[in-house]
């Protein structure tokens, strides 16, 4: 039977071209820092300055599907990776970085300190979701007084 699996054909074609191009292992692990940054700087974005409801639910689902990641394979995938390449990840560097200032996690594992922020990123797009909704009604209903 052949194998027709679009994305495990399209991840060889890519790994086979880094292999070609001979490209550094530490390139590759800049670049999913920078997907990383990407990923937090606009999903923060759009948390804290879009005000519609589809967008923000949209981003519910990406924090959703990525704390589910989370769980699974007890890291950040992208975490992971960027310890695969560079042996050190952002994650890493923020946790030092927060025990430096005497902030100090009692577990750890650092998954769970990942999971954690992302329940607290839920939770406020969550609330601000809510927090719409609620102000259209009492303005529907101002309206219609």
């Amino acid at each position: 039977m052949e194998d027709t699996n679009i994305i495990r054909t399209i991840t060889t074609q890519i790994l086979t071209w880094f292999r070609e191009k001979k490209i550094p292992k530490k390139l590759i692990g800049y670049y999913y820092t920078i997907c990383h940054y990407i990923i937090i700087g606009f999903c923060g974005f759009i948390m804290l300055f879009d005000n519609n409801l589809i967008h923000l639910i949209i981003l519910l689902i990406i924090i959703s599907l990525d704390a589910f990641a989370n769980v699974v394979c007890h890291n950040c995938p992208l975490t992971a990776l960027e310890k695969k390449y560079l042996g050190k990840s952002l994650a890493t560097e923020r946790r030092k970085q927060l025990r430096h200032a005497g902030i100090l996690y009692k577990s750890k594992h650092l998954y769970e300190s990942q999971l954690e922020l992302l329940i607290n990123v839920w939770t406020l797009i969550s609330c601000k979701i809510l927090g719409i909704l609620v102000m259209r009604l009492i303005k529907s209903n101002i309206l219609l007084l």
